[in-house]
């Protein structure tokens, strides 16, 4: 399931997909034994085109017409809601879709039967936002090195279920690191315009501006204009503002920031660590092989 979020993809993910398959066939794991029966693997892309009326027309041509029993991915929580109610009756599997909305797990848990197929493939903005800013911001203080003005933090999300989720996580997170964070502000998926906001930030003489949104344009130039607009403040950006910070002037220095933690088998049965080996390289290995060795 595809977003035509490829202004900033590209067409890797099809390359990619059809990579990861001409492997599989060379390993002999494709054709895929189920039941005693031998089944092929064809892709099919659904596009969705990050909008959940569209995306709903593209999965159910997926499912009723070509047949689509297995679906990897998707991008948007509000497409993510939309096709989980297209799909419960087909009971297909659907794993990976990236939506972060609380909204997902909450419609999963109210009818576990219903979505079976279903299997969330990231964390909830109360998990991200809601506990990896505090931390840092508090040692930064603590350490002498960052010197807020005064306590006074904005925060701007995407007009989304995962932006408003994320605005009051990260809100509560400013809290806790002792800021008092203005009521969010709520901007379209494809806004351009953010004068109107950064003058109100500036003149309320904010510490910290934290953003986030998976428009790539609207990320690209809100940087460029809190850049113009010489805002003394620290600029927290989730999403795509690595790459809006690239693509500007200057020669910032931007990192790749993972999320790293242990895993070990819960025994030493086969099973058991074939299934760590799986789930380290999924957050892990999937992405340090590529920044560290690329490949």
């Amino acid at each position: 399931l595809e977003e035509i979020a490829r202004t900033w993809r590209g067409d890797e993910p099809e390359r990619g997909f059809a990579m990861a398959l001409e492997d599989a066939r060379k390993q002999g794991l494709i054709p895929v034994k189920l039941d005693g029966q031998s089944h092929d693997v064809e892709l099919v892309y659904i596009d969705s085109q990050s909008d959940p009326e569209k995306a709903v027309v593209a999965d159910t041509d997926a499912l009723n017409r070509q047949g689509v029993k297995f679906i990897v991915g998707g991008w948007h929580s509000s497409v993510a809601m939309a096709v989980m109610d297209t799909e419960a009756p087909y009971h297909n599997v659907h794993i990976r879709p990236e939506g972060e909305a609380q909204t997902i797990d909450e419609k999963i848990n109210k009818d576990p039967k219903k979505y079976a197929g279903w299997f969330k493939g990231w964390p909830a903005p109360p998990i991200f936002a809601g506990t990896l800013y505090a931390p840092p911001l508090k040692y930064f203080i603590k350490e002498d090195l960052w010197r807020p003005a005064n306590k006074k933090a904005a925060v701007l999300v995407e007009d989304t279920d995962y932006g408003r989720g994320w605005g009051d996580a990260l809100t509560e997170s400013l809290k806790e690191a002792g800021f008092e964070p203005l009521p969010y502000d709520v901007t379209a998926l494809d806004e351009t315009e953010f004068s109107p906001l950064l003058t109100k930030y500036k003149a309320e003489k904010v510490s910290i501006v934290a953003m986030t949104s998976t428009g790539s344009v609207s990320t690209s130039n809100f940087v460029k204009q809190f850049r113009s607009q010489d805002l003394k403040a620290l600029l927290l950006g989730h999403g795509l503002a690595a790459q809006a910070l690239r693509s500007g002037s200057g020669d910032p220095q931007v990192a790749l920031s993972l999320n790293l933690y242990g895993v070990q088998p819960a025994s030493g049965a086969e099973a058991d660590v074939d299934a760590a080996r799986r789930l380290d390289g999924l957050p892990h290995r999937f992405f340090l092989d590529a920044g560290l060795h690329g490949r």
